[in-house]
């Protein structure tokens, strides 16, 4: 390690992912343009939040936050003006009159048409030359490496956020990387823990090496500055936000988990397969948000046969449900048995969801008295979604 790594990457904390992607957080913040007295904060979940701020940023006289989902804190600075509202409706805040708009691990809390409205009105609040920053996980190092949040709706690809921020209005002058964890060189992922032994690469060199490879961070951190004289192309940014929420959202309900079982290929098909006497739960996830609606899931389910089907008839052979909070919340459940299985192998459940919930899981609690065959994941229907 050079002298001058040293200097551009001092000691970081360790010990705990979250504050050290914190520490490194509040470097890019260091970086943005100075100049900007009225800032405006998407997303801020408590007072701590502003001091962050004021600490890396100089020169604010007036903080707006716009937060939809935690209540205003006792106490705030006296610069600070809370809205409490979805980033979608800024409507309290007057055109041009909003220097800097930063949205910090916001936006992949956001659904389609709230995003969309949430670039559009940045677009229409930031003065002629005001500066929208943005900073989020990046979908391609996220998958790769298994990691997922309960609460995010997608996280955006740097290909993805630039075309949607360029379509909001916006031209891009700066794109960084933060926390490398893609070795283009040898062509392999690395850990996201900066002390594995796994990654062959010093912290600090992946911290240095991430500012141009945001592809390969697992974090983008976007400045642009506003177009002053281009309107946003709504509808273009809505179909093309349509296509990146399906594709990532598909992809998460493919995430399942189990207790008890094996896991078997049958074909192009994947299989939790029990034994006689196993009990507990064979299958659990995906842990996705869903928004106020009415939803449907099937599981595909069979037994593995007995010698004496009439003996277990009427036998409960699992329990199939939608929760959230490990089970502490259920939104519907359903008892299945051997004569359920003996007239289809699709058992289906209906539930309502009577506001946005996050973390969502679908489980089957198997109770032993037969070996079952589940296909997994279950389908998920969306039968009528609201925003």
């Amino acid at each position: 390690m050079d002298k001058t790594t040293e200097q551009v990457v001092p000691n970081c904390p360790l010990d705990d992912f979250n504050v050290f992607l914190h520490e490194l957080r509040s470097r890019e913040l260091q970086k943005i343009p100075g100049g900007a007295q009225v800032f405006l904060s998407g997303g801020c979940s408590g007072a701590w939040y502003f001091e962050w701020i004021k600490s890396n940023y100089a020169g604010i006289t007036k903080h707006i936050g716009v937060e939809a989902y935690s209540p205003r804190p006792d106490s705030l600075p006296p610069e600070v003006e809370w809205i409490n509202n979805h980033l979608g409706n800024m409507s309290s805040i007057a055109s041009s009159s909003v220097d800097l708009v930063f949205a910090g691990q916001t936006v992949e809390h956001m659904w389609t048409q709230d995003l969309i409205s949430f670039l559009c009105e940045s677009h229409r609040v930031l003065n002629s030359d005001g500066l929208l920053v943005l900073d989020s996980p990046n979908r391609r190092i996220t998958q790769h490496l298994g990691w997922y949040h309960p609460q995010h709706t997608v996280e955006f690809n740097v290909d993805e956020i630039v075309e949607l921020v360029q379509l909001c209005g916006f031209e891009i002058f700066a794109m960084r990387g933060v926390w490398l964890c893609y070795d283009s060189e040898s062509y392999r992922f690395l850990p996201l823990d900066p002390t594995s032994s796994f990654a062959d690469r010093d912290y600090k060199e992946r911290v240095l090496l991430s500012t141009d490879r945001p592809e390969d961070c697992f974090t983008w951190w976007l400045e642009a500055r506003k177009k002053p004289f281009a309107t946003p192309h709504l509808q273009q940014a809505i179909t093309l936000a349509n296509k990146i929420y399906a594709e990532a959202f598909q992809y998460s309900l493919t995430r399942s988990f189990s207790n008890i079982g094996q896991r078997v290929f049958r074909g192009w098909n994947q299989y939790v397969e029990t034994e006689f006497n196993e009990s507990g739960y064979a299958v659990y996830g995906p842990y996705v948000p869903l928004q106020a609606g009415f939803y449907r899931v099937v599981f595909n389910m069979a037994t593995m046969g007995t010698s004496n089907p009439r003996l277990f008839k009427n036998a409960v052979l699992a329990e199939i449900d939608a929760s959230c909070d490990c089970g502490a919340r259920i939104f519907a459940k359903k008892a299945v048995t051997h004569n359920d299985m003996m007239k289809t192998s699709e058992q289906a459940f209906d539930f309502e969801l009577k506001e946005t919930t996050f973390g969502i899981e679908f489980r089957v609690l198997v109770t032993g008295a037969l070996p079952l065959q589940i296909r997994v994941p279950a389908q998920l229907l969306i039968l009528h979604a609201t925003s």
